[in-house]
């Protein structure tokens, strides 16, 4: 099988201005599908990407500077599931691939062009489904926007 895209995006200027902890404080950006079915020779087909080798995870600090108050704790997952449940629609019971804790605390907060994340993503990873959530604790956030994808290579936020 080959790479269905060169790319896929996870999120794109995701604003965490609007995250509330008084409520469920967490946002997801775009749902990947990677698809099932079948190949053409009738056997079942699962998730393809990477099967050339591992992917990149980049998540970045992009169109707003900034976690928000000293307090404010982002926290960045890239989870995975093999189903979708509620609308919106959200990952069902869905598996934590990676984590990264991002301080709003001043000097340490991101600027626009700041790497959150960069990792490499190994052989076979994915189930169906994949996202990124931004979930805050601590204080609201007050500005921050975030983009993240999965490449083939190295990319870079610029």
């Amino acid at each position: 099988m080959t790479i269905l895209d060169a790319k896929l995006i996870l999120g794109t200027n995701v604003d965490v201005g609007s995250l509330s902890i008084s409520s469920i404080a967490n946002i997801i950006g775009d749902i990947i599908d990677f698809g099932t079915g079948q190949d053409a020779f009738g056997a079942a087909a699962t998730p393809n990407i990477g099967e050339g080798g591992d992917l990149e995870l980049m998540v970045f600090c992009d169109g707003e500077d900034g976690a928000g108050a000293a307090s404010t704790v982002l926290t960045f997952t890239l989870e995975h599931a093999s189903a979708l449940v509620g609308s919106p629609a959200d990952l069902a019971s869905p598996v934590i691939l990676l984590t990264q804790v991002v301080s709003g605390e001043t000097g340490t907060a991101p600027a626009i062009g700041d790497e959150i994340m960069r990792t490499k993503i190994p052989f076979g990873t994915f189930m169906r489904y994949a996202a990124l959530r931004i979930t805050a604790s601590g204080g609201n956030p007050s500005a921050g926007q975030y983009s993240a994808f999965i490449s083939l290579g190295t990319q870079t936020p610029k």
